[in-house]
């Protein structure tokens, strides 16, 4: 995607490093810690003890999430959203971790963003279970099955090389399933098989240049169609890359996935330290959040001076090591635990 890469393949690893690395970022769930929460609200997240570890019944949870049971089951059975276990009658189970889940997924409808965006951040909360044991959500399989046709859309939009036709595909798919999941379940994933193709036959950059290009206008436009319903003097978040950092299409996912919370985004893209500084004077946000795809494009002195210049500082991208960040600096290195965080101290 820049200057410095060639169609040749013999080491092309060497040549062009960490080329489709910043597509790492807002991939799926990486085993972050828990970010920083808001109190929880009436009807929103509440202490689950272990006694409902193994054994609370759809009744009981539909009443601690505060919707019907058939809600419940319908989110089961779209969004793999579901109980951990069933009796040998077949009666759903719900865990600790269930309740919990649901719980975020409704607080999430509440803000105000798509179904689809909602159940794939709170898939992102089951894993394990109390006892630290995997489990698996029944029917993912389903849900991941649901998004296929539009995923071959888009594919086949972005290898007819026609601008207006990946931009009508990618504007359906992040309206049918929001940003976080379009991001990545769609759009990401055919990035990086368009990386991968380059990188085995020096074929298909032109496709990649011309889907990330109308990716980023597509992603402009879903979120000014989400905030200008509720206009706000300012933005609550300031979205910027290091000087050195030149990809920066996840920064528009991540705006337009907050943009489906209502929280407004200001990106900025790479900016020089001076430059970035005056943006955030100007604009007075809540959060800063600072991207880099690889190590070499991390800078660790203008991330430090940050910090006394926004109430919260956040380190986005894979680039950054958990272990060099100041303690208080939550570390983003993908999507869903971009989003959880931000919404957490900028709402």
């Amino acid at each position: 995607m820049d200057g410095s890469c060639t169609s040749k393949r013999e080491n092309s690893a060497e040549r062009c490093p960490d080329r489709y690395v910043g597509l790492i970022l807002f991939a799926r769930h990486s085993g972050v810690p828990p970010t920083p929460r808001t109190p929880a609200e009436p009807g929103g997240d509440v202490d689950v003890g272990p006694s409902s570890v193994r054994g609370l019944s759809v009744t009981d949870v539909a009443e601690r999430v505060g919707v019907a049971a058939a809600t419940l089951r319908a989110w089961e059975r779209r969004y793999g959203i579901g109980p951990s276990a069933r009796t040998t009658g077949g009666h759903r189970r719900y865990s600790n971790a269930d309740v919990a889940a649901l719980q975020r997924l409704q607080r999430l409808i509440r803000a105000g963003m798509p179904t689809g965006s909602a159940a794939l951040l709170a898939f992102d909360m089951i894993g394990r279970d109390d006892s630290g044991g995997a489990v698996t959500a029944p029917d993912a399989a389903a849900a991941i099955a649901h998004g296929d046709r539009l995923t071959e859309r888009f594919a086949a939009a972005v290898d007819s090389l026609d601008p207006d036709r990946i931009a009508r595909a990618a504007d359906v798919v992040l309206t049918d399933r929001g940003a976080v999941s379009a991001w990545t379940d769609v759009f990401m994933p055919q990035l990086q098989a368009l990386g991968q193709r380059w990188e085995a036959t020096g074929l298909g950059v032109e496709r990649e240049h011309v889907a990330v290009l109308v990716l980023q206008t597509s992603l402009a436009r879903h979120t000014r169609r989400q905030t200008r319903r509720d206009p706000r003097d300012r933005p609550h978040v300031l979205v910027a890359a290091t000087p050195a950092e030149q990809h920066t299409l996840p920064l528009d996912a991540l705006a337009a996935a907050l943009a489906e919370s209502r929280v407004r985004a200001c990106v900025v893209g790479s900016l020089p330290e001076l430059a970035l500084h005056t943006a955030i004077e100007d604009t007075a946000p809540s959060v800063v959040v600072l991207w880099a795809r690889s190590g070499q494009t991390t800078d660790s002195a203008l991330l430090r001076g940050l910090l006394t210049r926004a109430p919260v500082v956040c380190a986005a991208g894979v680039g950054w090591r958990r272990s060099r960040l100041p303690r208080n600096v939550p570390h983003l290195p993908d999507l869903p635990s971009a989003v959880d965080t931000v919404l957490a101290w900028a709402t």
